[in-house]
Parts: structure tokens; C-alpha cells; sequence
């Protein structure tokens, strides 16, 4: 455990945690999904917007097929809108997010020489990416990339009501998980 935890803490309740949570994405998780597989930034932002408000098992494929086709922000900053949402018509909203994925690409083209940039405050300048979007981004490419290599970042967003929701005491001191279906989290 890290030194940096405040000693009113209950450290014994912080291992608990982490023990129930690691429990639960080991029955629940899904590690065999593409964009936790890869190591390349750019295919972890598109997944990202692909997946907003959109069950992960309908995205898989349309993610697979755009990355193919538009492997890069170079390529898709080009692609005509209309093709880029026949690739994602299946998980809807295409046309939004069709026309979100095209301006962001020209827009990391422009600004960013076609790299990710590694602040909350630059991705957020980027069309279609707010906090909450930009957040999971760090969270996900910490790693990934050079500039935030060992950086660690938050959890944050809506998972984290999600898991104290799912962790209860009971009067006896005992504590359970709830069933908690898999969530869509990105991260």
C-alpha cells in the first residue's frame, strides 16, 4: 500500500476494496475487447467516443472496421462523412458521431501534428472530448504514451458511485457485492 494513504484511513477497508472489485472484474470484466488490447493511443480515443452511451458488445465490430479503414487521424481527417458513418451506422448516432471522429481527426492534424495530446486541458479543446471523455483518456493511455509515462490518474466518473453502490456493510460488520452487471466502462 502506498504512504500516501491518510492515516484515518482504514487501511484493512482499502485492501477489502481492492480485493472485492478485483473479485468482481474477474467474474464480470471483459479483458477480450480490442481497445484493451491495443497500445496505440489513437484507437483508445476512438473506442472511447464510440462507446458513449452505447452497450460495448454493439461496438465492437463497427470499432474494428473504422480502425481498419481510417488507422489513423491522417487517414480518417480526409474520409467523406457519409462513408465513415455507413462503418458506425450499426451502433447509432452515426451522423453525430460520424462528423465528431472526422473533426477531431483534422483538428489532431492541425493542432497536434496528428499525436494525442497528454493534458485534460488540451484534449478538452478537442471537438467532441470533455472532461468526462478526456479523463477516461488519461486514465486508459497513462501508460501509453511517453509524456504521462508513470503517471498515475484517478478513477473517476460514474464507476466510481457504481462500485460504492455495489459494496455494502451490514449491521454485523459483513460486507458483500451486489450483482452488479458488467459496465461499459472504458477503462
Amino acid at each position: 500500500m502506498s504512504s500516501d494513504i491518510p492515516m484515518s484511513v482504514d487501511r484493512e477497508f482499502i485492501e477489502y476494496v481492492r480485493r472485492v472489485v478485483i473479485d468482481w472484474y474477474r467474474v464480470y470484466g471483459d479483458r477480450d475487447l480490442p481497445w484493451r488490447k491495443t497500445s496505440d493511443p489513437w484507437s483508445v480515443l476512438v473506442a472511447t467516443i464510440l462507446l458513449r452511451v452505447t452497450a460495448r458488445s454493439r461496438v465492437v465490430r463497427a470499432y474494428s472496421d473504422l480502425l481498419a479503414k481510417y488507422p489513423n487521424p491522417s487517414s480518417l481527417a480526409y474520409a467523406r462523412i457519409g462513408d465513415v458513418e455507413e462503418l458506425i451506422k450499426p451502433i447509432g448516432l452515426h451522423r453525430v458521431r460520424a462528423k465528431q471522429l472526422v473533426e477531431l481527426a483534422k483538428a489532431l492534424i492541425e493542432k497536434y501534428n496528428g499525436q494525442i495530446p497528454c493534458s485534460r486541458s488540451e484534449l478538452i479543446k478537442l471537438p467532441g472530448i470533455g472532461d468526462y471523455t478526456a479523463s477516461v483518456i488519461l486514465l486508459r493511455v497513462s501508460d501509453l504514451l511517453p509524456a504521462l509515462k508513470g503517471r498515475g490518474f484517478p478513477l473517476g466518473g460514474s464507476l466510481v458511485p457504481r462500485i460504492y453502490s455495489g459494496l455494502h456493510l451490514s449491521s454485523a460488520g459483513q460486507s458483500g457485492w451486489s450483482e452488479i452487471p458488467p459496465y461499459s466502462v472504458f477503462a
